[in-house]
């Protein structure tokens, strides 16, 4: 199974927004019967990955966000491709926690 999850809190005369969003992945089983089916793992463990937002509208043109990607840097696998091998591998590690700054310019509030 997997689910998402999110939800945005606006403060501030909605000049600040605070955004969490969750992406829940159950286990998936791997091995000869599944799609899966070179994989040297029988499954895939299930994971919550967290990611969230907090943005400021600096102007009506001008925004300004700080977020940020696996919040509590998780490590967590991907399932690899069906016929994984010594080569091709059985999972892939996914990216640990990312935290970048935006600039948002929303050019249609400057006509």
């Amino acid at each position: 199974f997997s689910a998402n999850l999110g939800g945005n809190l606006r403060l501030l005369n909605n000049k600040l927004n605070l955004n969490l969003r969750a992406n829940i992945v159950g286990d998936k089983p791997a091995g000869k019967t599944t799609t899966i089916s070179g994989s040297i793992y029988s499954e895939n463990q299930g994971y919550t990955v967290f990611n969230g937002a907090i943005s400021y509208a600096v102007t009506k043109m001008f925004t300004v966000q700080c977020a940020a990607d696996n919040i509590t840097n998780l490590e967590y696998y991907n399932p690899g491709i069906r016929s994984s091998s010594g080569i091709q591998p059985g999972r892939v590690p996914q990216a640990g926690r990312i935290i970048f700054l935006k600039l948002i310019a929303n050019v249609g509030n400057a006509l």
